[in-house]
């Protein structure tokens, strides 16, 4: 069973969280070589360029919320500045529900809702330019990304 906690102390590290991420997006330069042209379903041996090493420089900031994981950055684009969340759960093959991704999607400030499991998109409409995929990050092991144009 998977539980999905945000309480006051959750509130508070997703705040502080995205003042640490927003500090040090992920220049256009590296999403270029990093990023892909199909992102319906990216398998962990599709992926491309040097996505640790860019991890690595320009690191998510990571909660757990219960059991379920959340990974905040920020990265330019060429639309301009998006805020990029990936959410997964502890158990491998699983993916969060939409329910789930509805409350921890709008606990970090994103209008995109979505549903459908797998086929994740967009049932209400976005604010701002938004796209949502499923990525593998490990073996077996999914999670939901989720990136919408930051705007002030």
């Amino acid at each position: 069973m998977s539980i999905l906690v945000i309480g006051p102390q959750e509130e508070a590290r997703i705040n502080r969280a995205i003042k640490i991420a927003r500090r040090k997006p992920t220049p256009l330069s590296v999403g270029r070589q990093i990023a892909q042209a199909d992102t319906s379903a990216i398998k962990l041996a599709d992926r491309k360029g040097p996505v640790e090493l860019a991890r690595r420089e320009y690191p998510p900031q990571q909660i757990m919320l219960g059991t379920y994981r959340a990974a905040l950055s920020f990265e330019e684009q060429p639309a301009g500045l998006f805020r990029h969340l990936s959410v997964s759960s502890e158990r491998p093959g699983n993916v969060p529900g939409p329910e789930v991704l509805l409350m921890i999607c709008e606990a970090f400030g994103f209008s995109t809702i979505v549903c459908d499991a797998f086929r994740y998109t967009t049932v209400k409409p976005t604010e701002h330019p938004a796209r949502i995929w499923a990525e593998e990050f490990d073996p077996g092991h999914y999670a939901i990304n989720v990136v919408e144009l930051e705007v002030s």
